[in-house]
């Protein structure tokens, strides 16, 4: 009897405390709201369904912040990770669709409608004396190497970065979705790898076709005459003309632009700011429409358009006669031009010519 005494007094002294503790803590339970209805307690709602249970004022407040680009806290140290919504890039993706592309497409279409009218009023520039068989060097092996590196580079990089910019109007009719993922996907890594070697071509282009490109006094005349035209009498120039000077420098001013952005949009991590590379897209795209729109006229000009102008490019050499017709100064300054017949007679009348 002593024994079992004991053991119940030994029973109630462990089991005071639990219940205690027992009475310390209420268990949340259910509550009814005022129509009724079971309403769970706040404690027992998870953290994401609180955010959804929040008045209308503080989940418009939270939106108004993303929509600001209030910056968060994330594991992640990307570019631009912090920032759920980027208002930037809305404005970003409008500029992207109506200023580059269609704008773009209207300034390439008169470009291409510009050579047509040409081609159909002028029709092609052929020589007006007949060729003399004598030729001059107009352009090193050196000269012709660059021009052709940059034209075949500027090229792939110019339908790579078309069907970037238009794949999704143009190509979809076509061959479908799926094709245009495989075009553009193609056209991205073709156009990233080859990218940098563009900029290398424009250096050096810059170097040996500088100095022949630098404005002259003749050069404003021929500008002031339209070539020419206005005046119906040719305009004698250079090695280069204006107008080639000017496409020269339009060359270099876009290819320096459409490097540098696209240099700062390959390699991404250098940005500092989301901002940055969107601004870097529109440069990079902007100047690269400029250049393709010159180009069309360019390659009419130097192949179809003017007869003889390619011979320049491929056998480096042109004929007299073209020279002279074309740059008359420069084949005049050359020492492989012979004196022509107008100035033979000059110079033989001034022998004969007697003395005063």
């Amino acid at each position: 009897m002593r024994m079992l005494t004991i053991i119940a007094l030994v029973m109630m002294v462990f089991a005071a405390p639990s219940a205690v503790s027992a009475q310390d803590f209420k268990a949340p339970v259910a509550r009814s709201g005022p129509s009724g209805t079971a309403v769970t307690p706040p404690e027992l709602v998870h953290p994401e369904q609180r955010l959804l249970h929040r008045g209308r004022d503080d989940i418009s407040q939270i939106w108004r912040g993303v929509r600001m680009g209030e910056r968060g806290t994330l594991s992640s140290k990307s570019l631009g990770t912090p920032v759920l919504v980027q208002s930037e890039g809305q404005l970003w993706r409008a500029a992207r669709s109506t200023l580059l592309q269609t704008y773009g497409a209207y300034l390439l279409g008169l470009s291409a409608l510009a050579v047509i009218l040409f081609w159909l009023l002028r029709g092609r520039i052929r020589l007006k004396r007949e060729r003399t068989g004598r030729l001059i060097e107009r352009f090193t092996l050196s000269e012709r190497v660059v021009h052709w590196y940059l034209a075949v580079v500027f090229l792939f990089l110019g339908v790579t970065g078309l069907i970037l910019l238009f794949g999704r109007i143009i190509l979809v009719p076509l061959v479908g979705k799926q094709g245009l993922a495989v075009f553009a996907t193609a056209a991205l890594h073709g156009h990233n790898l080859f990218g940098p070697l563009f900029a290398l071509g424009v250096i050096a282009m810059l170097v040996l076709f500088g100095g022949d490109n630098l404005p002259k006094r003749v050069d404003f005349k021929w500008l002031v005459t339209g070539a020419g035209v206005l005046t119906g009498r040719h305009v004698p120039s250079w090695k280069f003309n204006a107008g080639e000077k000017i496409w020269f420098w339009v060359v270099i001013i876009t290819g320096v632009a459409i490097s540098a952005s696209g240099l700062l949009l390959d390699f991404s991590f250098l940005a500092t700011d989301l901002s940055q590379l969107q601004i870097a897209h529109f440069i990079h795209v902007s100047g690269a429409l400029i250049a393709i729109a010159g180009a069309i006229a360019h390659i009419y000009l130097g192949t179809a358009g003017v007869e003889g102008a390619l011979d320049s490019m491929v056998s480096g050499k042109v004929d007299e006669t073209w020279a002279r017709e074309h740059h008359e100064l420069w084949a005049e300054a050359s020492p492989e031009t012979e004196a022509s017949p107008e100035t033979e007679a000059e110079e033989t009348a001034g022998r004969t010519a007697p003395a005063e």
